[in-house]
């Protein structure tokens, strides 16, 4: 008895009107795969994927009834590089269908039209599954960027230290324009970072549709200071008052980190948790306010585009807090 051919496999982008069926094989394939996975709504899937103030990066494989098979996307970001507009990807919800009559891969056929069709983003990355960084490694080229440490703090035990004259700092539910301004001082100093103006950080932040984040705001008579960003929520399977965002003028850091502790312990006192490059001055001022470095169970990973800048360059330059994935 011969076996049937391979369904015939189409691989294009996202269309207007195909988000249901995206969405019904991402929480398919992916309560398969978890016991305790949540799944995703439909408003959680426009916010991430239709309306990113960056644009969208969908690459599908369908079979031969047009039913989506697998599936490679991500989440780009604006971004500056040594000071140019430049976008990073991170790639997320990867999925394929367990189907045994597809022929070649589907998943990696999508993963390659992904590769081609954004090689002009200049850095691709990730927190992949073991899995998808097998398929990452094969489609994408991805490096290994650092096994992925953070700061542990116990909120009850931080010294936040002295913070600048004059410095307060008020809780908001939305950004003003002036951080624009603060970015421009702070974040654009950086050689390789995302773009934190108020246009991006209400969209994840503000608008989230799933998660309510606590926004901070750094005043130093009346001029913005710094901002930081928290929420309670797990990471590797424990409870913690999540660090999702940072940025902030050195005066303005101990009243922030008061902040946060004291937010920690309105919550419950779960641990907080961050995630800075070890490079950076906030890994040494959390550590000097009581936070200890504590491994994780991820790896960052990515692929850059960038002519001169390769992985172990963006390990030593580039800016990343754990609200850059979709990790908070």
């Amino acid at each position: 008895m011969t076996s049937p051919c391979p369904s015939p496999i189409t691989v294009r982008g996202y269309e207007s009107g195909d988000e249901e069926q995206i969405l019904a094989a991402f929480n398919r394939a992916f309560a398969a795969a978890d016991p305790g996975f949540e799944p995703r709504s439909l408003a959680a899937w426009r916010w991430r994927f239709l309306e990113n103030p960056a644009g969208r990066r969908i690459r599908l494989a369908l079979d031969g009834r047009g039913a989506v098979v697998a599936q490679f996307a991500g989440l780009p970001q604006r971004a500056l590089l040594d000071g140019e507009p430049a976008v990073f990807t991170q790639a997320v919800d990867s999925l394929a269908a367990p189907r045994a009559d597809l022929g070649r891969s589907p998943f990696v056929r999508a993963g390659e039209r992904f590769r081609d069709d954004f090689r002009g983003d200049a850095w691709m990355w990730g927190y992949p599954e073991r899995a998808a960084l097998r398929i990452g490694r094969r489609c994408l080229g991805y490096e290994r960027v650092r096994a992925q440490t953070a700061l542990r703090g116990e909120p009850h035990r931080l010294e936040p230290g002295r913070a600048g004259a004059g410095v307060e700092v008020e809780e908001t539910t939305g950004f003003p324009a002036a951080v624009d301004g603060l970015f421009a001082r702070v974040g654009a100093r950086q050689r390789a970072i995302a773009v934190r103006d108020a246009e991006t950080l209400d969209w994840r932040f503000a608008r989230h549709p799933e998660h309510d984040y606590a926004l901070g705001l750094a005043r130093a008579a009346g001029r913005l200071a710094g901002y930081a960003v928290c929420r309670p929520g797990r990471f590797d399977g424990e409870s913690a008052t999540l660090v999702c965002d940072w940025l902030a003028e050195p005066a303005a850091a101990p009243a922030l980190v008061a902040w946060l502790a004291a937010r920690a312990r309105a919550g419950g006192s779960a641990p907080l948790l961050a995630l800075f490059p070890p490079w950076s001055p906030e890994w040494a001022r959390f550590q000097e306010a009581g936070f200890r470095v504590v491994p994780t169970r991820r790896t960052l990973v990515g692929k850059s585009f960038a002519r001169g800048r390769d992985a172990r360059w963006f390990a030593r330059h580039w800016y990343v807090t754990l609200g850059d994935s979709d990790l908070c």
